[in-house]
């Protein structure tokens, strides 16, 4: 199911399912973005067999860089465990990468060239995807 930008639900072809969750900003993401935008860097994670949520908070709050501003880091991961968990659970797949990476260019052309059969974007701040 997709939802259109009328908050209509549509059923997509079977061979190509999308599920699109609009939403609007989150506050504290942006500014903890904003906040670390220069110091972040590229993350990769490949998760086997068993995903853990906790496990994948954990490493991300060692991982990511922390921001004068108290609290915002956390719900910024919560957000991506959340992301995470949904992915996993509604694909049942035993293996899933999971990259944080900053864009400055258009990475559709590597997205399309690549043979993963199901993916999950989320744009956090600037330009986004659909």
């Amino acid at each position: 199911m997709t939802q259109s930008s009328h908050g209509h639900n549509t059923t997509c072809p079977k061979t190509n399912p999308v599920l699109l969750e609009s939403r609007h900003p989150i506050p504290e993401i942006t500014t903890y973005l904003k906040s670390v935008i220069c110091t972040i860097k590229s993350l990769k994670y490949e998760i086997d067999h068993t995903f853990d949520p906790k496990i994948l908070f954990e490493r991300l709050s060692s991982d990511l860089p922390d921001s004068p501003i108290i609290g915002v880091k956390d719900v910024f991961i919560h957000d991506v465990v959340r992301l995470s968990v949904l992915f996993f659970d509604m694909t049942k797949q035993s293996h899933m990468k999971l990259q944080i990476l900053p864009v400055n260019s258009n990475m559709c052309r590597l997205f399309h060239e690549d043979y993963y059969r199901q993916r999950l974007l989320c744009t956090y701040i600037g330009p986004g995807t659909e």
